[in-house]
């Protein structure tokens, strides 16, 4: 992970009335809003994949499938989940293939 730099975030968790901010060297939490902290992410590019969090589309690794869930694993090895209310949004980005009539409603 030497090609990342110090101060990337990687993903961003809610946590009750804080955030986890991750970057490649750990996790801090801050008071904040999960809104008002993607918010803050511009211009990098990233995807909400739950309610709960938002992920940086640079630090994804891979998409995995387990017990019919599916996981986002980011390059830092953390596991984030995808609720079947934003796999769409990983469908746009071509991360997931589509679903058939499925992901449209919400």
């Amino acid at each position: 992970m030497s090609d990342w730099p110090d101060s990337e975030i990687m993903r961003l968790s809610a946590n009750d009335h804080f955030v986890d901010v991750a970057t490649p060297h750990g996790v801090e939490t801050l008071r904040l809003r999960l809104s008002d902290a993607i918010a803050e992410m511009e211009p990098v590019e990233g995807v909400c994949t739950h309610r709960s969090h938002w992920v940086a589309l640079r630090a994804i690794d891979r998409i995995e499938r387990d017990a019919g869930k599916i996981y986002v694993i980011l390059r830092n090895g953390d596991r984030v989940p995808v609720s079947r209310k934003y796999r769409v949004r990983l469908e746009d980005v071509g991360l997931l293939e589509r679903q058939d009539g499925a992901g449209q409603g919400g």
